[in-house]
């Protein structure tokens, strides 16, 4: 089962070669809006990253919101 959260950038910050992000979760009591469901069983939710990646600056923007996807990885071991 997948898990779709929305969260807004509460902070990005740039120094040393790298971006610090800050998401927190956007609560909905809108049942038409798709974070309603989610916003009633788990109203809070926090995720801070470190970017490392310079390709990868400038694609949090602090106050837009964004969708972050839980999906279980099924991963099966090789043998050999």
């Amino acid at each position: 089962m997948a898990l779709r959260m929305k969260m807004r950038a509460h902070s990005v910050q740039s120094e040393n070669n790298q971006e610090s992000i800050n998401l927190g979760a956007v609560y909905s009591g809108d049942p038409e809006d798709v974070n309603h469901h989610w916003s009633l069983m788990t109203p809070s939710a926090t995720l801070m990253a470190t970017i490392n990646n310079p390709q990868a600056f400038g694609q949090i923007e602090q106050g837009k919101e964004y969708f972050v996807d839980i999906t279980p990885v099924d991963i099966t071991p090789v043998e050999g």
